[in-house]
């Protein structure tokens, strides 16, 4: 007696299933770096916007003034200075229509974000201690900080002050002209030169490495990273964290904070290392 053969089963088979979750895992391996290298690339290209805008601000602030001066960013408490950044905001809200947004770096989360890195007054902390910085302020005393209701400025702006915030003094005195907080714009040296605004919260970058450890960010900043900067001749950069502590291009004394205005006494374009002498 003729049977009928009987249709094999659509179904997969145990090695077919396997085989196909290998094939499926193989390609997620493959294409989560690239989204993810695609994905920070957005948010530099979004960090480096922001940059901008905020340097076409300050230059708006400026020439809204008869004799211009750089943003006062530190105020005095007695002989102390106080690093207030999110005085930027308040400042620079004419000239950008109070959009908070631009002061928020598309990278700044976690250890990277100064809401994880500030006391209930706003003030950074580092080591356990809180810093005579600010980059937050509560604008509606409810001690709690959020990016639509109060000034979180997620950017570095540049507070050195004529004596320097860290100075032994810091009365004005101790280090002669160096900063640029306050200064009138005639009386800086190099004004293009001067670093007005940096993707970075001090001592943690952004755009590289691990954004919950902040060990691990320091350590590839320090290897391969990079900060977006905006000068002020209005140009945007990535600065490496060799570049951050070495010179502007006219021989300033090392270290960011100084370019543009701080070159020891001498005139800017001498190299410190080809000073003849007697």
């Amino acid at each position: 007696m003729n049977r009928t053969p009987q249709p094999r089963s659509a179904a997969f088979t145990l090695i077919e299933l396997l085989v196909v979750v290998a094939i499926i895992a193989i390609l997620i391996g493959i294409l989560l770096p690239a989204l993810g290298r695609a994905r920070e690339s957005s948010y530099d290209i979004k960090c480096k916007s922001n940059l901008r805008q905020i340097g076409i601000a300050i230059q708006s602030y400026w020439n809204d003034q008869k004799d211009p001066t750089f943003l006062p960013i530190v105020r005095k408490v007695g002989p102390i200075g106080i690093s207030e950044r999110w005085r930027a905001m308040k400042l620079l809200g004419p000239q950008l229509d109070d959009n908070k947004e631009v002061f928020q770096c598309p990278s700044a989360a976690g250890a990277t974000s100064v809401l994880e890195n500030v006391d209930e007054n706003g003030a950074l902390i580092f080591n356990g201690s809180p810093q005579r910085i600010f980059p937050c302020k509560d604008l509606n005393d409810d001690l709690i900080f959020t990016r639509e209701q109060d000034y979180v400025n997620e950017y570095w702006f540049n507070d050195e002050e004529e004596a320097g915030i860290n100075s032994p003094t810091g009365n004005g005195t101790s280090l002669g002209t160096v900063g640029v907080s306050g200064r009138k714009l005639r009386n800086v040296l190099k004004p293009s030169e001067v670093l007005m605004a940096l993707d970075a919260i001090d001592w943690i970058p952004r755009h590289s490495g691990n954004k919950n450890n902040t060990e691990r960010l320091i350590s590839a900043f320090e290897r391969s990273g990079r900060c977006n900067g905006v000068l002020g001749d209005l140009s945007v950069r990535d600065f490496t964290s060799v570049q951050l502590e070495g010179r502007d291009r006219f021989f300033s004394e090392p270290g960011f904070g100084n370019w543009g205005n701080d070159y020891g006494g001498r005139l800017p374009g001498t190299d410190p290392d080809n000073i003849p002498t007697n």
